[in-house]
């Protein structure tokens, strides 16, 4: 019994890691096309929750390149009503929108 209760332990460690680690990634791949893509971002060395919206360093049309790479990245489809300042506010509001879509539609 006691074999079985350590065995569920490390699985359930394992798959917290697991997640962990592929949060991790789908903030660093949205990281790393924000700074490529928009040369603001690079310029003032922005942090994961820094705005970027309300600071202008993304506009619409950003928005639009942003929406495009999420849908083809991690094979998603963004509706007009996912469009809203609480979901691309920063990377990491990003990133915790893709990961609820994605959570959502498995």
């Amino acid at each position: 019994m006691a074999k079985v209760k350590h065995d569920v332990e490390l699985l359930s460690t394992n798959i917290q890691e697991g997640s962990r680690q592929q949060s991790e990634g789908v903030t660093s791949e949205i990281r790393q096309f924000v700074l490529n893509h928009f040369p603001l971002v690079r310029q003032r060395a922005i942090q994961n929750g820094d705005p970027l919206l309300d600071s202008g360093l993304v506009d619409s049309l950003g928005i639009l390149e942003l929406v495009g790479f999420l849908e083809h990245t991690f094979d998603m489809t963004i509706s007009d009503e996912d469009l809203t300042p609480e979901n691309f506010h920063s990377i990491q509001s990003i990133a915790m929108f893709v990961k609820y879509k994605k959570m959502v539609t498995e």
